[in-house]
């Protein structure tokens, strides 16, 4: 299993990022609100000088509309996935021909309230879905485990889609995510003195 490491909340951005990116993480997560999607907002152009030559491939979670637009601010980093809520775009063809121009791997996220049979359709072509066990927007949330049934109705639509879990992750709720690909965890780790010890812990 991978972690993404996400630094949502944390006090010192560039800090966090840069304890992140020497650490055990397999990925930094990106979340990124328009405060239309969501009501917060964190998402400028100034958002680049935080991410830009981060060494750990980035994994964005665009809790936008039309995340389309925010493509120029992103596609020059290190990017391995965009991840959308795809109810939020307008043009899915457009996107994921632009996705696919950059190279950058295209993901969907599902809300705890939404049912995976809603996007079978993309479950069968995107690369990776990010199952929301928290409601989008807030960090320090605590995990949902009605969310679980949701990772065996992903498989069976598609055994090879890569699947994560993001939300109040952390050594207890792990034990309920083997069958995942990868998790994203926040404060449990920026919240620690040592994140590769935490990580090590999600790993086991």
């Amino acid at each position: 299993m991978k972690v993404a490491v996400s630094y949502l909340d944390s006090p010192d951005i560039s800090k966090t990022l840069d304890l992140i990116d020497k650490s055990k993480a397999d990925y930094i997560h990106v979340d990124l609100m328009d405060g239309i999607y969501v009501p917060r907002k964190n998402f400028d152009s100034s958002i680049t000088n935080f991410l830009i030559n981060r060494k750990k491939p980035l994994d964005i979670h665009l809790m936008v509309n039309n995340p389309i637009q925010y493509l120029n601010y992103l596609k020059n980093l290190n990017v391995d996935s965009i991840i959308v809520h795809p109810k939020e775009v307008p043009n899915m063809n457009l996107l994921i021909k632009e996705l696919k121009e950059n190279k950058i791997n295209f993901g969907i996220a599902i809300n705890p309230d939404e049912n995976v049979n809603e996007f079978k359709n993309l479950l069968l072509v995107v690369a990776k879905v990010l199952i929301l066990s928290v409601h989008p927007g807030k960090g320090g949330q605590e995990f949902m485990p009605e969310v679980l049934t949701k990772i065996s109705a992903i498989r069976n639509i598609n055994p090879n889609i890569i699947i994560g879990v993001d939300g109040g992750i952390n050594e207890k709720t792990i034990k309920l995510l083997k069958d995942v690909d990868y998790v994203v965890s926040g404060s449990y780790i920026w919240r620690s003195d040592n994140y590769d010890e935490q990580i090590d812990n999600l790993k086991k």
